[in-house]
């Protein structure tokens, strides 16, 4: 364990780089609370998201079928989830890629 550099005589001194068996925790922390922020028809309480704190946006208690389901008329709620993108949608694919 450590913090270290590597150095061949044709490409001089590699970056500092650390060997330890908990590297990645402060990404893995990272990733995950990723998921909270990113949250919707949830408040994100100051307690937890600091400067990102909101109310709950996006209730979709209320969301239109597709035409391509099948359904001519009706709503459905789908409330919760993550949202994705800059669109504030919600995909079914991307949610099954997220709980892979």
């Amino acid at each position: 364990m450590g913090c270290f550099t590597l150095f061949t005589s044709d490409k001089g001194d590699s970056y500092r780089f650390l060997i330890n068996p908990s590297v990645y925790a402060g990404s893995l922390k990272a990733t995950l609370k990723s998921f909270y922020y990113q949250r919707c028809s949830m408040p994100l309480d100051a307690k937890y998201a600091g400067i990102f704190a909101r109310a709950a946006g996006h209730p979709d208690t209320e969301c239109y079928f597709h035409p391509s389901t099948g359904h001519t008329t009706g709503t459905k709620a789908s409330p919760k989830g993550w949202y994705d993108a800059g669109d504030y949608n919600k995909y079914i694919v991307n949610t099954g890629v997220t709980l892979e």
